[in-house]
């Protein structure tokens, strides 16, 4: 008893603290796939694959190869396609992580996630103008993009949203 009254740890203060840690916890994967996307945007890929615990020598001959067939005009550009990849995960992450911090408009929450997305792709390409080893590119600005489109299209089907009856899935600890 403090003052005449009984403080509680189970009380207000309880389901107060919930709200402000809830939405903070649900965009913790969108922050750590940014963190990742960001290395592999500022560092070279040798120094990247330099830091791995295993024999790197088999991997760096597999890029090396795919480094000399992207030069080729018709070859498929993989570094695209990794683009479209790496976004794709951030569009369908921001998705699903807004929705569990409280977003739950469709609409709201798509638009949040565009934003983000493009915006986050759009630095990263801006970033690798100031890196000696990387370049930037409109056509690797416009994969983000669509890859963000296409992680939205992605995360709206994972959490399966109908608008009269919420999501399909159900995640304890968000409750």
């Amino acid at each position: 008893m403090i003052g005449g009254c009984k403080r509680s740890w189970q009380g207000s203060n309880a389901n107060s603290w919930t709200k402000q840690v809830k939405p903070v916890l649900a965009c913790m994967p969108v922050v750590l796939w940014a963190c990742v996307i960001i290395v592999l945007t500022v560092l070279p890929l040798m120094v990247i694959l330099s830091l791995l615990p295993f024999d790197r020598e088999p991997m760096i001959q597999v890029i090396s190869r795919f480094a000399v067939l992207a030069h080729l005009r018709h070859a498929v550009e993989w570094d695209k396609w990794a683009h479209f990849f790496l976004y794709a995960v951030l569009g369908t992450l921001t998705v699903v992580s807004f929705y569990f911090a409280g977003i739950r408009s469709v609409l709201r929450n798509v638009t949040f996630s565009f934003i983000v997305g493009t915006g986050y792709g759009i630095v990263t390409e801006i970033i690798q103008t100031f890196c000696p080893t990387r370049t930037a590119s409109l056509h690797d600005a416009c994969a983000n993009i669509i890859g963000v489109a296409a992680g939205i299209i992605l995360g709206n089907l994972v959490i399966g949203f109908d608008r009269k009856k919420g999501p399909d899935i159900d995640i304890p600890y968000f409750q």
